[in-house]
């Protein structure tokens, strides 16, 4: 890369020339030159720390800072593997092997901890056992220590990759992954959260003691998050199991682990009764008692928690505040769950009660804010994430780039503004463009092509770069079968 040629100009440049990164990753906004740049920024730092083999993944601060050390979260499954997916397949598929590679110690760790299974730890390093410190000294002496429980309560990571390995597949139809890897850390998944529930009488299936996104409240029984991930990961291994009955190669992956039509059943059987916390006005309740905690309200257009008084910060844990995203991250992983009602009651609940303090909050609730057409507010947040670094709105730059974050950014246009989604076999667009963006040129890949799509308000255009394989493309009610070579166009 020329030290003297500007980011912009740098990615840009490969938008024709067929290099590797620019041709497959880069964005044009047209109608608003500080997103793009915001958006280039996010995709240059992703690509950047992108790992090199399958003996590790991308970690929360990249390569950028000594922030957590290195260690890999969820924030790489649910926040940056997306962007991979669509726009570096092998790339993304090398990260998922990651977790594969470190399968026996996901197991050892459900053994250790009394599960069955699979459970993959809330921190990984290279050897894939928990790597989280269950104490950090809070001054140089270590005379003043905080207790985490993040490492022994936050389970729903093993959910979280069980998700993005569906994903993975659903988006490039990788059938030798799942034959080779996929598979089996869905039904070990599967196995883990079947063994981590417990029957109760009156409510069916409960997860006790569990700390969800939020991270505010420790020690929560049925956490909404936790509990509707861990559903659809049982949902998954069944799903699998089921197909893999059709496939000689899958059925022998199942045959392998000793997988019967027994235990599936009772997979099925948890599902169906997980108990999810219950509505108010339509409002999921974040975790058994949260409605009965102290309220407290704070402006959304704000972030941190050096705004709260003294006595709230103190007591954080006592308030209905959250730190960021959770009932309403669920129903943007799940959002064919909800209806678009359903999602409103919520977002405008839990907006004004979450403080942003963690990186991973905004993209979110900017993606579910466009979905629900609160324009200025997903913009705001977009613009922050996009500029979370060079502008220091966190403060701790210094610790590291925030990839979770940038990949953020990129799912905040693709899935929000561009309103791209999976349906079926199908590429599903509804367009919610910021007014002052007059389109947004990309590319992706799905399910062995490689795609160019231009998204406008009034129009959607689709051309397949390459491929073999007609893609069906849904926009505006309508839908157009792309042939390879051939170009799609759909307006309402």
């Amino acid at each position: 890369m020329p030290r003297r040629q500007d980011l912009k100009g740098y990615i840009m440049s490969t938008w024709n020339t067929g290099q590797k990164s620019g041709k497959k990753a880069a964005i044009k906004i047209e109608g608003d030159e500080e997103a793009e740049r915001g958006m280039l920024f996010s995709i240059f730092h992703l690509i950047q720390s992108l790992p090199q083999d399958d003996n590790i993944s991308l970690t929360a601060r990249g390569i950028h800072g000594f922030g957590y050390r290195g260690h890999v979260f969820w924030d790489t499954e649910i926040y940056a593997l997306p962007f991979f997916i669509f726009t570096m397949p092998e790339d993304a598929r090398r990260m998922l092997v990651y977790r594969y590679n470190n399968l026996d110690a996901a197991r050892e760790n459900a053994r250790l901890n009394g599960y069955g299974g699979a459970q993959f730890p809330w921190e990984s390093a290279d050897d894939g056992r928990e790597a989280t410190p269950p104490m950090v000294p809070l001054d140089m002496r270590g005379e003043n220590v905080v207790r985490i429980y993040t490492g022994e309560e936050e389970h729903h990571i093993t959910a979280d990759i069980a998700y993005t390995v569906d994903l993975y597949y659903r988006i490039t139809g990788d059938e030798e992954f799942m034959e080779k890897y996929g598979l089996e850390m869905i039904f070990e998944t599967a196995r883990f959260w079947a063994s981590r529930v417990r029957y109760d009488e009156e409510k069916g299936y409960v997860i006790e003691r569990v700390i969800g996104p939020d991270e505010y409240h420790e020690h929560v029984n049925n956490s909404f998050f936790t509990n509707l991930m861990a559903k659809h990961n049982l949902q998954l291994g069944v799903k699998y199991f089921r197909e893999s009955l059709e496939r000689r190669a899958w059925r022998a992956v199942a045959e392998k682990l000793g997988i019967d039509e027994d235990e599936v059943q009772k997979w099925f059987d948890t599902a169906e009764r997980i108990y999810l916390p219950p509505q108010v006005n339509g409002v999921y309740e974040e975790f058994d008692g949260y409605f009965d905690l102290t309220d407290y309200r704070v402006d959304p257009g704000d972030l941190g928690e050096a705004r709260l008084p003294e006595d709230i910060r103190n007591n954080i844990g006592r308030t209905r505040l959250i730190k960021q995203a959770d009932v309403i991250a669920a129903q943007f992983l799940l959002k064919d769950l909800f209806t678009l009602d359903t999602i409103r009651r919520n977002f405008d609940y839990y907006i004004i009660r979450t403080t942003h303090a963690s990186s991973l909050s905004m993209p979110a609730y900017a993606i579910v804010a466009s979905w629900l057409g609160e324009e200025a507010l997903a913009y705001d947040y977009f613009i922050k994430c996009a500029y979370a670094d060079l502008r220091n709105i966190y403060g701790n730059t210094q610790d590291g780039f925030h990839l979770a974050t940038a990949g953020g950014v990129w799912q905040v246009l693709v899935r929000g503004f561009c309103g791209i989604d999976i349906e079926g076999d199908s590429l599903k667009i509804e367009p919610h463009l910021p007014v002052k963006w007059s389109s947004v040129t990309l590319r992706l890949f799905f399910r062995g092509a490689w795609l160019q799509l231009k998204v406008g308000h009034k129009e959607v255009v689709v051309e397949m770069l390459e491929g073999r394989v007609p893609v069906r493309i849904r926009a505006f009610g309508k839908v157009g079968i792309l042939k390879p070579g051939n170009m799609v166009r759909l307006a309402p």
